[in-house]
C-alpha cells in the first residue's frame, strides 16, 4: 500500500466528518463536543470549546445567531436543539480561559480599518498568527479624529494605549447593543485581551482614499470593513465583485474587504457571518503575508455539505426544554455546585437537560455491528492507517498483525456502510502484503493450512466421474466442512443428485482453497484451484454442483469460468422425496456470510423451507446483512476469543433453535449452546441412524478429519468397489487414547490432534525418552514434527483394546496434558558439556517430583533454545544423562509463547 492508496481507503471512511451543525456553521464552532460538556454541567470545558474556534468568545457566544439549529438533526426526532441559548448560558455560567496566546512575531504588518465583528475578528486572528496589527475604527461622518487634529492615521496614540474613544469604535456597533443581550463588561473584557494580544487601537480615521493608501504603504495587508460611509467615499465594491472565497478587493492588491449587510445595501449582517467575514479575510491576510496560496485548500471554507451518516434508527422522540431567563453574568463563576453534586436544583438543570437532548452525531454503522471492529477500537480510518505503518516497518515489532488476521473478510462492515468501505479487501490485501514480505507469523494460519492439505491430499481427497464412466455433465462438490461434519449426508446427498441429474453426477471431495486464499496464501491457493481444474477437465468440463456457499464465492474467485449451480436450486427444481419426519413449525434462518452477496440464493433458501412448512425467523443481522459465525477468514485461528465472542453474540439473537445452510456455522451455533439444524437435515429422507441432534455440536478437529477420510474410503468401497489403501497402519495409530471432554476441549482451543499425540507416545515409548512424575505417575514426553514442539502428558492403562491393525490389543492411555510451543530445544547433551549458569534465569516446574525415563536424576541446565533466528539461554529442568529437557505447560503457554508472537511480528 502506497500513500495514495492509503488515501484513498482513508477518504472512504466518513466518521472523521463534522456532524451537521459544525458542518453549518460559518465559523465550525465545534456544537457537538460544546453540548457534551454543557449536559455534564462542564461549562468550563464547554467554553473551552467555543474559545477553541470563536473570536472574542465572550462578545459572539452571547450574539451567535444558531444557524446550526436548522441543521440539527435533532429536529427530525422531536425539535432541534437550542444552541444559541446554550451559548448565551454557557457565557453567563462561566468564567474566560486563559487569554489566547500569540505565535512568535515575524515582522509582518496589517491594518484594520472599520469597527465591528467583521473587524475585530480579523484582528484577533492575525494577532493570534504573530502578525503586527493596527486597528483604526471609522469616524462618523464629519467628526474630527480622536486626539482633535487631523493627522495621518496611526501617529496618535502610539506613548501609550488605546484610548477608549479607539476602542469604541472598533467596536463599532457592538457598542450599541443593549446591555442585557451583551453586558458592557463582557465586550470590555474582549477589547482587553485583543489589546493583550498587542493589537494597537489607533485613533479613529475617515474612510478616504488618502487614508486607504497610507494604510496600504505602511502595512503588507489591509482589511477594510464595510459600512454605509466606508462604502459612499470608498466605492467598497459589494460581496458579488470581491473574490467569494479570498475576498480580495477586485482593484486594489493586498486589500480586503468583509461586513457587508445582510441586503448588500444597508441592513446589518448577522454577527455570525460578520465573525465568518472577518476570518475569511484574515486567513486571505495571513497568506498574502507569507506569500503561500490564497485560495489552496479552501473548498470547505464557510457552511458546507457534511458527509456524515447518523442513524436515527431507534432514537426517541425527545420534545425540546423549556429554558427560563438566563442568570446573571458571572453567576457561574463561583454560584454553581461541582459536577458531582449537579442535580435537579442547581440553576444549570434546565440548559444540561437541553444539552443532553444531543445525538451526538457520529457514523460508527460498521462498529456497530462487528465485533471484529467493536474489539480493536477506533473506525476504519484510523485501521487504514494503522495498517498502512504496519506494513511499512523494516525492522521492528508488526503490532497490527494479529489484527490484520482477525478480520473475518465478511464484508458486512462494507454492506452497513454508507460509503461502502470494506474492511475484507484491505486486510486482505495486507495478509498478501505480509506474506509477499516473508513477514506473516508462522503460526498464524498454520493449522488451517495444514487442515487444508489433509483435505485435498491423498488420505481425504477425491474427485473422480461417477463410476465407470470417464465423463460426466455434473460434479458434486460438497465442501471439506459438510465432509467434515456430516459425511453421511454428503453420501446420500450426491446419491440423490446422481438419480435426479441426467448425463451422470461426479464427486469432489476436497477444499475450495478458501483458508489460503483467506490467508493470503495465493499460490497455495492456486495450486489447489488448478488440482480441481485439472480433474474437471478430465471430466468432460461438467457444472459444478456446490453445496457450502464459502465454496461458492471462493470458485468464483480462483476458477470463474467453472459453470456453477448451488445443490439447492438443484433441490428446489428437482424436488426430494421421503422425508418421514415432521419439520419444526418455525425456526431461525442464519445466512452465512458468503451467502450475503447471493440473493438468489438466499431466496431459493426460503422457498425451500416454506415449501417444508417452516416458519422463518428473521434476526435482527439477516440477508445481506447477515453476521459471521467466526470461522470465516479464518478468524479463529488468528483469535479464538474473539471469534467465540461473535459465534455467541449470533447464538444470542434468537430464543428459537437455528437453521442454516453451512456446516461450519451449524457446528459453530451449536457449540455455542444454541440448537441448529443443517437445511439438509430438514429436506432429505432421514439417516438410517436418525438425523443429528440439533443441540450436538459439531466432530472435534481430529474427528473432522477421520470424518473426511472415513467418507472417502465408504465411496470408494461403496460406489467405486475399490479396497481403500490403508491410511496409517504404523505405529502411530497402534494406541487407543482415553480423551476427557474437558481435554478434548483445550485440545481443540489448542489445535492438537489425536494423531499429534500418538506420534509423540509412540516415540517416547519406543525410544524410551519421557520424564515421570512419580507423585502421580504421569508421564511426560515431547516431539518436534516440522515447526511444532508438542508435549503430552499421559498415563498407561493395564490391559489394552482391540483396535490394532490385526485385530491384537494396543496400548491405551489416558491423557492428562497437551500442549505445545514452537521454540527449538536441543538434541542430546551439548558438545562442550553441560554448565549450571546460575545468573541465567529459571523456569522450572511448579509442581512435580520428576524423573527421567533413563534412570539420570534431572536438574536446572544451562541450555540454548532457538526460534527464527533468535537463541535464548536459560535453567530449565534437563536430565544430564540423555540430555531430555522438560518445558511445563505453564511455561510453553506463558513465556515462552509471549516471545515466539514477539519474534513472529518483527
Amino acid at each position: 500500500m502506497d500513500q495514495t492508496s492509503l488515501r484513498d481507503w482513508e477518504s472512504r471512511c466518513i466518521q472523521e466528518e463534522p456532524p451537521r451543525c459544525q458542518a453549518a456553521c460559518p465559523l465550525h464552532v465545534d456544537a457537538r463536543a460544546f453540548l457534551e460538556h454543557a449536559a455534564q454541567g462542564r461549562w468550563r470545558e464547554a467554553r473551552g470549546v467555543l474559545e477553541r474556534t470563536m473570536p472574542l468568545p465572550g462578545v459572539l457566544a452571547r450574539l451567535c445567531e444558531a444557524p446550526c439549529e436548522a441543521a440539527c438533526l435533532r429536529r427530525e426526532a422531536g425539535g432541534t436543539i437550542a444552541v444559541g441559548a446554550l451559548e448565551r448560558a454557557c457565557a453567563a455560567l462561566s468564567v474566560p480561559a486563559a487569554d489566547p496566546r500569540p505565535l512568535p512575531g515575524r515582522g509582518l504588518r496589517a491594518a484594520v480599518l472599520g469597527g465591528g465583528l467583521a473587524a475585530l475578528t480579523v484582528a484577533w486572528d492575525l494577532a493570534k498568527k504573530g502578525h503586527a496589527v493596527t486597528l483604526a475604527g471609522w469616524l462618523e461622518d464629519g467628526e474630527k479624529r480622536g486626539d482633535g487634529s487631523d493627522a495621518p492615521a496611526g501617529e496618535a496614540g502610539e506613548a501609550g494605549e488605546a484610548d477608549g474613544a479607539a476602542r469604541m469604535a472598533a467596536a463599532g456597533r457592538l457598542a450599541a447593543i443593549p446591555p442585557d443581550v451583551l453586558p458592557p463588561d463582557a465586550l470590555r473584557k474582549e477589547l482587553d485581551r485583543l489589546a493583550g494580544l498587542k493589537v494597537r487601537f489607533a485613533a479613529p480615521v475617515a474612510p478616504t482614499a488618502a487614508v486607504l493608501e497610507e494604510m496600504r504603504a505602511a502595512h503588507g495587508a489591509v482589511f477594510v470593513a464595510w459600512s454605509p460611509a466606508a462604502a459612499r467615499a470608498l466605492g467598497l465594491p459589494d460581496r458579488s465583485r470581491c473574490d467569494a472565497l479570498t475576498l480580495a478587493h477586485p482593484d486594489l492588491p493586498g486589500v480586503f474587504c468583509g461586513g457587508w449587510p445582510a441586503d448588500g445595501v444597508a441592513g446589518a449582517a448577522r454577527c455570525i457571518d460578520e465573525a465568518a467575514d472577518g476570518r475569511h479575510a484574515a486567513t486571505s491576510m495571513d497568506r498574502h503575508l507569507t506569500g503561500v496560496s490564497l485560495s489552496a485548500g479552501r473548498e470547505r471554507q464557510g457552511p458546507f455539505e457534511t458527509r456524515l451518516f447518523t442513524s436515527l434508527e431507534g432514537v426517541q422522540a425527545m420534545t425540546p426544554v423549556a429554558l427560563p431567563a438566563l442568570p446573571p453574568a458571572g453567576q457561574g463563576a463561583g454560584g454553581l455546585a461541582p459536577e458531582a453534586a449537579k442535580g435537579p436544583d442547581t440553576p444549570d438543570f434546565p440548559y444540561r437537560e437541553e444539552a443532553s437532548r444531543c445525538l451526538q452525531c457520529q457514523c460508527l454503522e460498521c462498529v456497530k455491528v462487528c465485533p471484529y471492529l467493536e474489539k480493536y477500537g477506533e473506525y476504519p480510518k484510523k485501521h487504514a492507517r494503522r495498517i498502512y505503518n504496519n506494513l511499512a516497518i523494516v525492522k521492528g515489532v508488526h503490532q497490527a498483525n494479529r489484527f490484520i488476521n482477525s478480520c473475518s473478510l465478511c464484508g458486512l462492515c462494507g454492506t452497513v456502510c454508507p460509503t461502502g468501505f470494506d474492511m475484507a479487501p484491505l486486510c486482505h490485501e495486507a495478509r498478501r502484503t505480509l506474506v509477499h514480505d516473508g513477514k506473516m507469523p508462522p503460526s498464524t494460519h498454520e493449522f488451517a493450512l495444514d487442515d487444508m492439505a489433509f483435505s485435498n491430499g491423498p488420505h481425504a481427497a477425491l474427485l473422480r466421474a461417477p463410476a465407470g464412466a470417464q465423463a460426466c455433465a455434473w460434479l458434486f462438490l460438497p465442501g471439506c466442512q459438510l465432509a467434515a461434519s456430516a459425511p453421511d449426508r454428503v453420501a446420500q446427498a450426491w446419491g440423490i443428485l446422481a438419480d435426479r441429474l441426467s448425463g451422470g453426477t461426479g464427486i469432489a471431495l476436497r477444499c475450495c482453497g478458501a483458508p489460503a486464499l483467506w490467508a493470503g496464501r495465493d499460490d497455495l491457493a492456486a495450486a489447489a484451484a488448478e488440482e480441481l481444474r485439472d480433474g474437471w477437465n478430465a471430466m468432460g468440463r461438467p457444472t459444478l454442483v456446490v453445496g457450502c456457499p464459502s465454496c461458492a464465492t471462493t470458485l468464483r474467485t480462483l476458477l470463474p469460468d467453472l459453470p456453477q449451480t448451488m445443490l439447492w436450486s438443484v433441490l428446489a427444481e428437482y424436488g426430494v422425496a421421503g422425508q418421514t419426519t415432521p419439520a419444526p413449525e418455525a425456526l431461525t434462518l442464519h445466512d452465512p456470510c458468503a451467502a450475503r452477496g447471493d440473493e438468489r440464493l438466499r431466496t431459493t433458501v426460503r422457498g425451500l423451507l416454506a415449501a417444508r412448512g417452516v416458519s422463518v425467523h428473521e434476526p435482527d443481522l439477516t440477508g445481506p446483512h447477515t453476521e459471521c459465525c467466526g470461522y470465516g477468514g479464518l478468524m479463529a485461528e488468528a483469535d479464538p476469543a474473539l471469534a467465540r465472542t461473535v459465534i455467541q453474540r449470533r447464538a444470542d439473537a434468537s430464543d428459537l433453535p437455528f437453521v442454516t445452510y453451512c456446516a461450519m456455522c451449524r457446528d459453530r451455533l451449536a457449540e455455542a449452546g444454541s440448537p441448529a439444524s443443517h437445511l439438509l437435515d430438514l429436506l432429505l429422507p432421514p439417516l438410517p441412524g436418525g438425523n443429528p441432534d440439533p443441540a450436538a455440536p459439531g466432530p472435534h478437529i481430529t474427528a473432522r478429519q477421520e470424518n473426511r477420510a472415513r467418507l472417502r474410503d465408504r465411496l470408494l468401497r461403496e460406489v467405486y468397489g475399490e479396497t481403500p489403501p490403508d491410511a496409517a497402519p504404523d505405529a502411530v495409530r497402534e494406541a487407543a487414547l482415553r480423551i476427557g471432554p474437558d481435554m478434548r476441549v483445550v485440545m481443540e482451543r489448542r489445535r492438537i490432534l489425536d494423531d499429534d499425540l500418538r506420534g509423540v507416545i509412540a516415540e517416547a515409548e519406543r525410544a524410551g525418552r519421557y520424564f515421570i512424575d512419580t507423585d502421580t505417575g504421569m508421564r511426560l514426553a515431547c516431539l518436534r514434527r516440522v515447526r511444532v514442539t508438542h508435549w503430552v502428558g499421559y498415563e498407561p492403562e493395564p490391559g489394552g483394546a482391540g483396535n490394532g491393525a490385526g485385530g491384537d490389543a494396543v496400548p491405551v492411555h489416558a491423557i492428562r496434558q497437551a500442549y505445545a510451543h514452537r521454540m527449538v530445544l536441543p538434541q542430546g547433551p551439548p558438545a562442550g558439556g553441560w554448565k549450571e549458569s546460575p545468573h541465567e534465569p529459571a523456569y522450572l516446574p511448579a509442581s512435580g517430583n520428576w524423573t527421567c525415563a533413563c534412570g539420570g536424576a534431572p536438574r536446572p541446565l544451562s541450555v540454548e533454545l532457538t526460534y527464527l533466528g533468535s537463541t535464548f539461554n536459560v535453567r530449565l529442568l534437563t536430565c544430564p544423562d540423555c540430555g531430555q529437557v522438560l518445558v511445563d505447560e505453564a511455561l510453553a503457554l506463558g513465556k515462552m509463547l509471549e516471545v515466539e508472537q514477539l519474534l513472529e511480528d518483527k
